[in-house]
């Protein structure tokens, strides 16, 4: 039986919330703002084949070409490609993902004349529906965020990965109409619309924030040790007054004659 969208997405949901219910709490005791409904997701890989079929075509004795892994992808052991370091954010009320990816793969075949790269793949996603996003370049080319295979999740059930990562596996892809033009070959096309794609699987871990620590309080200033007051200048002695000097005997006047 086909889980149903409202189950789905409450799984998928289950994992986030858990890292960031222990701070809602928080914010409402201290009267803060409400929680973010955006989440940062790290440490994510989409493991993705692009198509089986296509390879084996490329490696075969009629393309006889190559493939080739660089800038942080690599070949997994189901024998498709893994492309690494994905980060991206993951909205809680929309469910929508959005999540960027390191690494390349490029196709080469019939001496070169056939010339395939796709690089700087995301995944975006919202409810049941998706896509993987690309930088195609085709022969030389180069033509940025090409919406290049369509993705359906309503069948999906979300599971749990190591160190508490969503993994969301074999993922159903399709090929879309602009993905379809990237695999011309001498102006005509190899798959048409809607041609099944290889599954997709995306990893992501949704990053728990730490709270901030509080600050150590700065401690007072200790106050300074006032000034002892100086002594009081003593009042000077009053000097000793002068005697008064004896006064002159008056003249005695003459007699007269």
């Amino acid at each position: 039986m086909r889980p149903t969208r409202p189950l789905l997405l409450a799984a998928a949901t289950a994992t986030v919330l858990s890292v960031t219910s222990l701070a809602a709490p928080a914010l409402a005791d201290d009267g803060g703002s409400a929680p973010s409904t955006t989440i940062g997701l790290t440490d994510g890989t989409l493991d993705w084949g692009v198509k089986e079929s296509f390879r084996r075509y490329i490696s075969g004795p009629i393309a006889g070409g190559t493939i080739t892994v660089a800038d942080g992808a690599e070949t997994n052991s189901a024998g498709g490609y893994r492309f690494t370091e994905g980060t991206g954010t993951y909205d809680l009320t929309t469910h929508a993902v959005d999540t960027g990816f390191e690494g390349s793969v490029r196709f080469q075949g019939h001496a070169g004349e056939l010339d395939l790269t796709l690089a700087e793949l995301r995944v975006v996603t919202e409810g049941t529906g998706g896509a993987i996003v690309a930088d195609v370049t085709v022969a030389g080319t180069t033509t940025e965020d090409v919406e290049f295979a369509s993705l359906d999740l309503s069948g999906v059930a979300p599971g749990q990965g190591e160190g508490g990562a969503m993994v969301f596996a074999d993922i159903p892809a399709t090929l879309t109409e602009d993905g379809a033009e990237a695999f011309e070959y001498h102006g005509n096309p190899m798959y048409q619309p809607g041609t099944a794609l290889d599954p997709a699987t995306l990893t992501v871990t949704p990053v728990a924030e730490e709270p901030e620590e509080p600050g150590t309080p700065e401690e007072p200033e200790e106050p300074g040790n006032p000034e002892e007051p100086g002594n009081p200048e003593e009042p000077e002695e009053p000097g000793t007054p002068e005697e008064p000097g004896t006064p002159e005997d008056p003249e005695t006047p003459a007699p007269e004659d």
